[in-house]
């Protein structure tokens, strides 16, 4: 009877561990998916926050600097005079932890970890610590602008803020994956079809691949769908959110 006893026990047992494992994996696929949304989502807001913080240094650096936003280029040596390579007065404004030598290096842990691309190869800035920041965020592409003096190409076109028509919806800073900044030909689409291309496509890292965070010209951030941000032809309403001085 003992020997009947404890085999009954033992079947009794396993079941049980069964059960527990079964109501574990169903509780860990219900789970999973909201500990990975608040995961995107922690990451999201960190990257907002690292938006932010340019669009209010160059909010500031126009202050300093007769009302120019900080320019994409502002002339001189054409690899050393770009906002995120060179211009020291913008990078003491923002105060992102960049290479001492080679600015356009920046700590991985201070801008948007879904960045990926391009990973830092230099042997001063190694990967994963360091990332090139010309291959997470942009200074838009900025037409119908002022032309600067040493060009009027686009590189080198300047804005100023007090010509800036509703500086609140006007894109300054948003995510890209190449040469610090976007190009409004790029669709979504673009991004869609290759995440990883090494372009200055706009880089919609967030919301499953729809949306990315973008600073606007007052200084303030927000996460954008791209149905806010793709333009389909030049009256549709999101075209001249890539224009400064356009109403």
């Amino acid at each position: 009877m003992r020997k009947k006893t404890s085999a009954f026990v033992l079947n009794f047992t396993l079941i049980e561990l069964l059960v527990v494992i079964a109501i574990i994996a169903v509780l860990a696929g219900i789970l999973l998916p909201a500990l990975n949304s608040a995961r995107d989502k922690g990451i999201s807001i960190s990257c907002m926050n690292t938006i932010r913080t340019l669009g209010f240094a160059a909010v500031q650096y126009a202050g300093t600097y007769n009302e120019y936003w900080v320019p994409y280029n502002r002339g001189g040596d054409a690899n050393y005079a770009k906002w995120y390579n060179g211009n020291r007065e913008f990078a003491s404004l923002h105060g992102l932890p960049v290479g001492s030598v080679e600015m356009r290096f920046v700590k991985t842990a201070s801008v948007c970890r879904a960045a990926t691309l391009l990973r830092a190869t230099d042997a001063r800035y190694p990967s994963p610590a360091w990332i090139c920041m010309e291959n997470v965020y942009a200074n838009g592409l900025h037409l119908d602008v002022e032309n600067g003096p040493f060009s009027d190409t686009w590189e080198y076109r300047f804005v100023r803020l007090n010509k800036v028509k509703q500086p609140s919806s006007r894109f300054g800073f948003l995510e890209t994956n190449n040469e610090g900044r976007t190009n409004s030909n790029y669709k979504w689409a673009d991004w869609i079809a290759d995440r990883n291309a090494v372009k200055t496509v706009p880089a919609y890292r967030h919301n499953g691949g729809r949306a990315m965070n973008i600073a606007f010209f007052d200084g303030h951030a927000e996460l954008r769908d791209y149905t806010r941000v793709d333009y389909a032809s030049t009256s549709d309403p999101n075209y001249n959110l890539w224009r400064p001085y356009k109403y």
